[in-house]
């Protein structure tokens, strides 16, 4: 699955065939994917229409929900979500402009608060919720708030990871 920033969709890949296979339409300028743990469900954040997407892939002629940010779709725009990861239990979270989290209960956005600018990336490491800035810092949240772990670097955070127990920070240039 690629995500077609200009084409406000993502295309489902045959790699073998070297062909697409099918189109999903998303919202404008789709950004990062992610998927339930089955691989039936796929998630994408719409930057410019202010859309979290769910595409369910397990029919012939998948579904497309669009969540919005801020309620509805005609609501004003420009939270712009960037980020995105699902948890443990299938919760859904997103990180949006001006560095807000957000996390998805049935069919409600609930504000987490984010007290850190510039978060480029959100995921999940051992069932803990992690952050990280376009400042190069690394947050987890810990119970009602965030917990800054390290000192930040000069580089975006791009990545995190865990490896036996020690969580690591990828990092791109601004």
């Amino acid at each position: 699955y690629v995500s077609l920033w200009g084409q406000g969709r993502v295309a489902e890949v045959d790699v073998e065939a070297g062909s697409i296979t099918r189109y999903f339409d998303v919202g404008k300028n789709p950004g990062e994917l992610s998927f339930s743990p089955d691989g039936t469900r796929m998630t994408v954040v719409a930057s410019d229409s202010d859309v979290v997407a769910t595409v369910d892939l397990s029919m012939m002629t998948p579904t497309v929900r669009r969540h919005y940010l801020g309620g509805a779709a005609s609501a004003p725009r420009g939270l712009s979500p960037t980020a995105l990861s699902v948890g443990r239990d299938g919760t859904l979270y997103v990180a949006s402009s001006p560095s807000l989290v957000w996390r998805l209960d049935g069919n409600q956005w609930v504000f987490m608060t984010g007290p850190f600018h510039g978060t480029t990336w959100l995921g999940s490491v051992n069932g803990q919720l992690i952050a990280g800035t376009s400042y190069g810092f690394v947050f987890a949240r810990d119970g009602a708030g965030w917990v800054q772990l390290g000192q930040g670097l000069t580089l975006a955070i791009s990545s995190i990871a865990e490896i036996d127990g020690t969580l690591f920070a990828g990092t791109s240039p601004l």
